[in-house]
């Protein structure tokens, strides 16, 4: 089945070149828990990519065609590969931040095919301090910074002896999709840092309508720069990386935040 891009997350592929990608990336740092055997980080690895359950939206991915009349459709990926999007990374020793946002530099400036669904998620041990990290890559077309925030902390637990989260991309039972009250929706949102819900306003007001975030992108674009995207993960020791300037070698930036004891996802 096919449906319909809109003409905001449309105009967002169409824009993309070689120099300005249109992707947002993350980087998060989780703390093994007490115990953790030196396979640890492999099992989280393997119980996250042995997954059966995949969310609809990470399946989808944009295609037009004759068929399609030309126009940008979503289109379910029928060969989809878990170990395409999901990949697991040493790092080099010692095994420092530097070598962790070199990785991170060099991933995040590939850009995302259209062929597959639009998203990346890695697994990197070697950190000589013994932490894991997960950098994930999503475009831009397929979510915008709020849905991006409240995907993550749906994820995500500050709850040090809760187990069994489920991977960012897994499919959520109806129960735990259930719209929540208007008060609790306060609640939640206000425990998002602010410069956090900066950044998605800013996003979503520039998402708003198709004109000016067109003619924004393609002024950007004729001026050989690149958006200032960025996913802020509201995890523990968390770390954003954002497009840097024209080209497509990519810097990356760090942030802190806090929400105490978050767990690495799918790990029981």
């Amino acid at each position: 089945m096919v449906s319909p891009i809109d003409p905001t997350s449309a105009a967002f592929l169409l824009a993309e070149n070689r120099s300005q990608p249109m992707h947002v990336g993350g980087l998060q740092l989780f703390e093994k828990p007490e115990g953790a055997g030196r396979n640890y980080v492999r099992e989280m690895y393997e119980e996250m990519r042995d997954g059966k359950d995949i969310a609809p939206l990470f399946l989808k991915h944009p295609h037009r065609s004759l068929g399609t009349a030309g126009r940008l459709v979503w289109e379910n990926d029928t060969q989809f590969d878990i170990e395409h999007h999901l990949r697991h990374s040493a790092l080099p020793r010692p095994g420092r931040v530097r070598e962790l946002l070199e990785l991170c530099g060099r991933l995040h400036g590939t850009r995302l095919a259209w062929e597959r669904p639009l998203w990346e998620a890695h697994v990197i041990e070697g950190l000589r301090d013994g932490r894991v990290a997960m950098y994930t890559k999503t475009h831009h077309a397929l979510v915008d910074g709020i849905s991006a925030m409240r995907l993550i902390q749906s994820v995500l637990s500050t709850d040090p002896d809760r187990r069994g989260m489920p991977a960012p991309w897994g499919f959520l039972p109806s129960s735990a999709k259930a719209a929540k009250p208007a008060d609790k929706a306060e609640h939640d949102l206000a425990q998002v840092p602010i410069h956090a819900l900066r950044t998605a306003f800013g996003i979503t007001a520039e998402a708003a309508g198709l004109p000016a975030a067109l003619l924004r992108t393609l002024n950007k674009g004729l001026r050989n720069e690149t958006s200032a995207l960025s996913l802020y993960a509201p995890a523990r020791c968390s770390t954003t990386a954002s497009p840097g300037r024209a080209g497509s070698r990519r810097r990356t930036g760090r942030s802190s935040g806090s929400a105490p004891s978050a767990r690495p996802p799918g790990r029981r």
